[in-house]
């Protein structure tokens, strides 16, 4: 299904408020359980507890909708509405089973993990590990329906129903949190990642046996491999951050991750009204070899997402600075048990880390024009070199500066990241193009 580029941009704008809305009770939740709790080992626990399935979704889950969506993209509803069944249902079980297994692993895994930690933190956050395992099922599930709904053209339902279900996972941490502690936070986020599938599977239909075509799942695999490679080696960010972070006071890990899922959760609102409109565009331009429109298309919605993130930069640079300032002569708490000392050093790695907003929200674009091809080789491959680079900027970074080199790491990281993209794609987008100009002569 093809839109018009009006009704597109109105779609995109939707996209952006709903994920707005959507991230912001996500985050609400996070800094409730924060100033309840305060910035401590309690809390650290709970960020710390996440990385193992963080770990697992970005090298598998997260992948999977740009995968499916250029092969769904010339298929008939009838087609969609199989895959669609057939792929939750063995997502779902395949994951569940992979967190029942892993959650046997869990204290070891702590320990290599979290070194830093108390013996008491490790076995909290031994716990919390076994509970957000169990959300990957449902995280499977959500990225499979969705995937099917944007090749529809159907954008706004998915993030509805993820909106759905943060504010149903607020409501069930803030009536369980002062009994459950953390343990509750964590269910918290685990029906945040189930509920999605509920309200998502009705809107698929049900599906007709003649239909079924199993080979997609082995097609899938074929096409996720080099994005697995990739993930496998630079998705170890997280935890070589929590290795150094663990050595800093308690306290510090929840501070820098705070900071870094507000920026995760900016550039999330900023691609989800571009990109997600685009990728399924771009698949029928790259299906048909329209290249110079693809190309056009590319372009042109780099530009448009590169100049959101220098104005949210600037917005964020000036709100960094206005609390710095103001700062400077508060003493004690100011928002529950967040000190003015935990609110400085957050407006601080604010600052220093806002230089991704704008190189992440364009390699978010460049990567989806490969993917569009079905071409999950060449971004992997970039994407893997410049981790290789930004892992040695922040660790001489938080040697020299601790946590804050850490942050200015961070940036330089993406930045290389994205220029090294923007090249390459740029060179790939002129060959296509000389190719297809060729091919039409002939």
């Amino acid at each position: 299904m093809t839109i018009s580029d009006g009704a597109r941009r109105q779609v995109g704008m939707a996209l952006s408020v709903l994920t707005g809305l959507q991230i912001a009770a996500s985050l609400g939740m996070q800094g409730y359980v924060i100033a309840k709790m305060g910035a401590g080992a309690g809390t650290d626990a709970l960020y710390a507890g996440s990385v193992l399935s963080q770990l697992i979704s970005g090298l598998t889950i997260e992948n999977v909708a740009v995968v499916l969506i250029p092969m769904l993209a010339a298929s008939t509803l009838a087609q969609q509405r199989a895959d669609a069944w057939l792929l939750c249902g063995l997502g779902m079980a395949g994951f569940t089973a992979v967190a029942v297994t892993l959650a046997l692993t869990a204290p070891f895994l702590t320990r290599v993990l979290v070194p830093g930690f108390s013996s008491e933190a490790q076995t909290l956050t031994a716990a919390v590990t076994r509970v957000h395992l169990l959300g990957l099922g449902g995280a499977a599930g959500t990225v499979v329906l969705s995937a099917v709904y944007q090749v529809r053209g159907r954008f706004l339902w998915p993030p509805v129903a993820t909106l759905l279900a943060a504010l149903a996972s607020w409501v069930f941490v803030a009536a369980t949190l002062e009994r459950g502690g953390v343990i509750a936070a964590a269910w918290g986020q685990v029906l945040g990642f189930t509920l999605p599938v509920l309200l998502l599977l009705p809107g698929i239909g049900w599906p007709e046996p003649a239909n079924w075509r199993p080979q997609i799942v082995g097609e899938i695999g074929r096409r996720l491999r080099p994005l697995m490679l990739a993930r496998a080696y630079f998705s170890l960010s997280a935890p070589f951050d929590r290795f150094l972070v663990s050595f800093l006071p308690a306290g510090s890990l929840v501070l820098f991750e705070l900071v870094s899922r507000v920026f995760l959760a900016i550039q999330r609102v900023l691609t989800q009204g571009v990109v997600v409109p685009l990728l399924p565009r771009l698949a029928r331009l790259a299906h048909a070899g329209e290249w110079p429109a693809f190309r056009a298309e590319t372009r042109s919605q780099a530009a448009w997402i590169f100049a959101l993130g220098v104005v949210a930069v600037i917005g964020l640079e000036a709100c960094a600075l206005g609390v710095m300032a103001w700062l400077g002569t508060a003493q004690g708490a100011v928002v529950g048990r967040l000190t003015s000392g935990d609110a400085r050093q957050i407006a601080w790695l604010s600052a220093l880390m806002a230089g991704i907003l704008p190189t992440q929200v364009v390699i978010s674009v460049l990567s989806g024009a490969y993917y569009a091809q079905g071409d999950t080789k060449s971004a992997s491959q970039i994407a893997a070199a410049a981790f290789t680079v930004g892992m040695t900027l922040k660790a001489l970074g938080f040697w020299f500066w601790g946590i804050e080199g850490l942050a200015v790491g961070v940036t330089a990281w993406s930045t290389v990241h994205c220029a090294a993209l923007a090249v390459r794609l740029s060179q790939d987008m002129a060959r296509l193009a000389r190719e297809g100009a060729l091919s039409a002569a002939a």
